[in-house]
């Protein structure tokens, strides 16, 4: 499970597109991953980086004493940010072929 194929190896080895040519990925130098693909380190980085900084500012918003108001939409801006920033680098990474999208989830679950 922790060493799956990355999208650009299988589509090469894979009989599954049987008597018709496999589609054409190319990997350039921001593209070369060389190693296993599971889980996504990308996915799990960010996931882990973010969840730290907005659990940190919610908490210094509690510390100060910010408004009811204030601080619900403080809460539901940032844990949004996190969300779409979570979304933008797991949607890059498999349109950039470097994982398959079960390996980008499970990088946001562990990170």
């Amino acid at each position: 499970v922790l060493f799956g194929e990355r999208p650009y190896w299988w589509v090469h080895e894979t009989q599954f597109y049987g008597a018709e040519p496999a589609p054409s990925l190319q990997q350039f130098p921001i593209t070369c991953e060389t190693g296993p693909g599971s889980p996504s380190g990308h996915a799990m980085g960010a996931a882990g980086v973010w969840y730290v900084m907005v659990t940190a500012l919610l908490s210094i918003a509690t510390e100060k004493r910010c408004p009811p108001l204030l601080y619900k939409f403080l809460q539901v801006g940032l844990w949004m940010l996190m969300g779409l920033v979570e979304l933008v680098v797991c949607m890059s990474r498999v349109y950039m072929a470097a994982h398959f999208p079960h390996q980008v989830i499970a990088g946001v679950i562990t990170g």
